[in-house]
Parts: structure tokens; C-alpha cells; sequence
């Protein structure tokens, strides 16, 4: 029985190590294995997963030259005798890396799953083409047509598209990080989920609004010479009512100016908007971000008071009684007679913890010196000193009173950050 149990568990423990070995295997597929595999399962073309020849390529497209013309409207194109004709380049899977298709007319054309990785494809027609995860990073695109394409899951990483015409193409899922969109025609292109990481926009046309807002990287677009296609971007979220897509916009368009003088000053003004504008809110896009770091602020500046209320040296923290505070006292007279007042301690009080009391004294000092503003009656480090059981205030001196007024002012700017990003649009 035993013996049993034993082969049991050791072949339990190989099944599972069996699986976990072949998810790993899975995780750690590049790309274009996974391209490749696809394109075993789900390719039907001639070229699939082979490297094409330029005469190879030429005969493709001399045949789908001939087939465009057979079928010269959108209609025949989509019929089941267009879609079948053998004529119809089907290039899918095909390794076109490095090819020269200038100016190849390649409308209708099948091309899911093809490599066309850095292949000069100026001035080419794949109006209406399908090229479904079709890998295209860092073709040469420039005035090429891709109207009405089909882009699904397809990598334009770096590819140049120079007054490219894009007009109703589905980019959906698309990697379009590093592309340049310099005077392109994207107008009624759908960007659901394309990644726009590092992309140069400079468009001629919009996209789609209510498709691009579900684009991902959109503070991190660049423009190189008009930031006016960025700001026409914006202005349209706002009036479709995405208020997170705009403060990503102009996250986008004051990242591509904060870093560009060359002289000693304009690097200097650059540091100085990085450290007052982009890290406590990422110039507006997250308001909340300066609270959170007002909060972590506060655990900070905590230690420095938790030291000094453990060791008071030359930096103290003392506690002063207020004339309203009136501890009492039990006396020996029965119960129905009113308790009688202690005196109010003379002078303030030099305090001095064990490590507990401390910590908590510190960390309610830190957040005394946090919101010490206000002017005058309306101040909210008083407000929040009501809260305490007995009428007393805390205040430092020598160099722990100087961290405190430190603590105060960024606080002050850290709020003012919050509420002007949050309910204002001060970068626009």
C-alpha cells in the first residue's frame, strides 16, 4: 500500500513538473515562433515561412496585376470567385524582409503573418490588403496606400510612414511604437489597443476619437516639428468627454519640448520643470500622484522628528499647554462636589520618548508640520490640533524647526499641485 502511495505521488510530481516545463516553454516563445507557428496552423500560401526570391515575387505580382484587373471594383474583389481566383497574390507567411516593393500594387492582396520587416514598400498600394499579424517594423512606407487595410495584430514598430494613406485601415491590437505619422492620412482608422509608445504623430487626419482613446502610450507620442496634430488630438477628447486621454496628450506634448534646448539654461529650466511639474504629477495626467507622495513625504520626515524626540540635542520638540486646557484632578470631598482644576504647567515641555512614544509623537508631528498652512483662522494644521483629547501645540526648534518649515512648504506646493491638475488645466 505504501509502495503504492509512493509511485503515486512521484508520478503526480512529474505530471506537474511535465506542465510547468512545457508553460515555460510557452512564456518564453519569441514572437516569431509564435508568428511562424500561426502561420503553419492557419496559412494556406505557397510562400509560407520561406524566403522569396525577387523572381519569385515578380511572377506573384504580375499574376495579381492580372487578377486586379479581372476584378476592378471592391464588390468582385470580395466575391467568392474573386477571393478564390488563383490569380490573387496570396503571400501569406512569405519572408519579404529587406524586399523591394516600390510602388507594387498590392490591393487585395493576402499577407497575414508575412515578414516585411525593413523591405523598401514606397509608394505600394495595399489598399484593402489583409495583413493580419503581419510583422512590418521598420518597412520604408513612405506614400504608400493602405486604405481599408486590415492591420490586425500587425507590428509597424518604427515604420516610416511619410504621408502614407491609411484612410479606414483597422489597426486594431497594431504595434505602432517608434512609427513616424508625418503628414499621414489616418482619418477613420481604427487604433483600438495599438501601442503607441514612441510614436512621431503629425498627422494629416484623426483617427477614429472613440477608437484611439482605447489606444495604450499615449503620453509617451512625440512630435518633431508641429505639435498641432497633438493638440487637434486633445481638443477632440475633450469635447468626446475623455478627460484621461487629454491629460495624456498634454503629458505627450510637453514631454517633447522638455528636454530639447541645448544651452546651459534650457537645461537648467528642463531639470526644473522635470523635478516641479513632471514628477509630482506627470505634467497634470495624475493629479492624485502628488497626494500619494505628499503621504509618503510625511512617513519621511517623520524619522528626523522620531530622532529628535528620542535624542533632543541641539533640535527639539517641545509641547506648550493652551489657556484652554484644564486637567483635573480626583480630591478626597465626596462625589456629587465638583472636581477642582490643576494648575497649567509652567513653560513649555522638552519631550523626550522611548522608541514607541516616539514614533507615534513623530509621525503626529509630521503630519502637524504637513498642513501647517492656512491664513490666519483657517489654517488646517489648527483643525486637525482640535482633534486632540487636551488643548495643546507642538513647535521645534534649531535645525528640526528648519526640516519642519521645509516639510511645510513642499506640502503647500504638493496641494496647490493637486488641486490645480485636478480640477484646472494649468499645462494647456
Amino acid at each position: 500500500m505504501g509502495s503504492s502511495k509512493h509511485q503515486f505521488a512521484i508520478a503526480m510530481a512529474s505530471a506537474i513538473l511535465l506542465l510547468g516545463t512545457a508553460i515555460v516553454s510557452a512564456v518564453t516563445k519569441s514572437s516569431e515562433e509564435i508568428r511562424q507557428e500561426n502561420n503553419e496552423k492557419y496559412c494556406n500560401g505557397a510562400y509560407a515561412n520561406k524566403i522569396t526570391t525577387a523572381d519569385e515575387l515578380k511572377i506573384v505580382l504580375d499574376r495579381h496585376q492580372a487578377w486586379l484587373h479581372s476584378y476592378d471594383t471592391e464588390e468582385k474583389r470580395i466575391s467568392d470567385a474573386g477571393h478564390n481566383d488563383p490569380r490573387r497574390a496570396n503571400l501569406c507567411g512569405a519572408d519579404l524582409s529587406k524586399a523591394e516593393l516600390r510602388d507594387a500594387n498590392l490591393s487585395g492582396a493576402i499577407l497575414s503573418g508575412a515578414n516585411l520587416s525593413s523591405a523598401i514598400l514606397y509608394s505600394a498600394n495595399f489598399s484593402g490588403a489583409y495583413l493580419f499579424n503581419t510583422n512590418m517594423s521598420g518597412a520604408d512606407l513612405k506614400h504608400a496606400d493602405l486604405s481599408g487595410a486590415w492591420l490586425v495584430d500587425a507590428n509597424l514598430s518604427g515604420a516610416e510612414l511619410l504621408s502614407a494613406k491609411l484612410s479606414g485601415a483597422i489597426l486594431v491590437n497594431a504595434n505602432m511604437s517608434g512609427a513616424s505619422l508625418n503628414d499621414t492620412d489616418m482619418s477613420g482608422v481604427y487604433l483600438s489597443y495599438a501601442n503607441m509608445s514612441g510614436a512621431k504623430f503629425e498627422l494629416k487626419d484623426l483617427p477614429l476619437i472613440d477608437f484611439i482613446a482605447e489606444a495604450v502610450n499615449l503620453d509617451q507620442m512625440v512630435y518633431l516639428r508641429s505639435p498641432q496634430a497633438l493638440i487637434k488630438l486633445r481638443k477632440a477628447f475633450r469635447e468626446a468627454g475623455y478627460t484621461e486621454q487629454e491629460r495624456a496628450i498634454t503629458s505627450a506634448i510637453k514631454h517633447s519640448e522638455q528636454w530639447r534646448g541645448e544651452t546651459v539654461w534650457d537645461k537648467v529650466e528642463s531639470v526644473f520643470k522635470y523635478v516641479f511639474f513632471d514628477l509630482p504629477t506627470q505634467w497634470g495626467m495624475y493629479p492624485g500622484r502628488a497626494l500619494r507622495v505628499l503621504v509618503i513625504l510625511m512617513g519621511v520626515f517623520a524619522l528626523p522628528y522620531i530622532f529628535a524626540l528620542r535624542y533632543p540635542n541641539s533640535g527639539r520638540i517641545y509641547r506648550k499647554w493652551g489657556t484652554n486646557n484644564t486637567p483635573t484632578v480626583a480630591t478626597s470631598t465626596t462625589s456629587s462636589k465638583r472636581r477642582k482644576s490643576a494648575a497649567l504647567p509652567e513653560g513649555p515641555d522638552v519631550l523626550q520618548y522611548r522608541w514607541m512614544h516616539a514614533i507615534l509623537t513623530g509621525l503626529q508631528f509630521s503630519l502637524l508640520s504637513a498642513f501647517h498652512i492656512g491664513f490666519r483662522e483657517f489654517n488646517v494644521g489648527n483643525w486637525i490640533s482640535r482633534l486632540q483629547a487636551r488643548d495643546y501645540i507642538l513647535y521645534a526648534t534649531g535645525w528640526v524647526r528648519s526640516v519642519a518649515g521645509t516639510q511645510a512648504l513642499i506640502s503647500v506646493y504638493l496641494l496647490a499641485m493637486w488641486a490645480l491638475t485636478y480640477f484646472g488645466r494649468p499645462f494647456e
